[in-house]
């Protein structure tokens, strides 16, 4: 069986009042489109596309990062490609404006 790498895009979006509900469908209008991937490339959803709590976000190093406890909202899709070396992911949290919590999106 051939393994492809997977190229992980990850937008995170702050918003200080939104629902899971309301945030999977809207989070959905931010991913990018298969076009935007390139030529051949569909858009495939996951199992857990919408999961918000106990999900993990795109997992490459294995460290468990404070920051995915206070997500509020989750999207997240891969694009295929047949053939194709390179397979992507892109994910979309929301995570509350709370300036006095001591974590970043980005540094955990």
């Amino acid at each position: 069986m051939r393994r492809f790498p997977i190229v992980a895009v990850v937008v995170v979006v702050l918003l200080s009042a939104v629902s899971a509900a309301s945030a999977g469908s809207a989070l959905g209008k931010l991913a990018l489109k298969p076009r935007q991937i390139g030529p051949g490339y569909t858009l495939h959803v996951r199992p857990d596309t919408n999961c918000v709590q106990r999900c993990v976000t795109l997992d490459m190093c294995g460290f468990d990062f404070t920051s995915e406890l206070a997500r509020t909202g989750r999207y997240q899709v891969n694009y295929l490609h047949k053939g194709a070396a390179v397979q992507l992911s892109n994910e979309i949290v929301t995570l509350p404006i709370r300036p006095s919590v001591p974590w970043t999106a980005a540094g955990g």
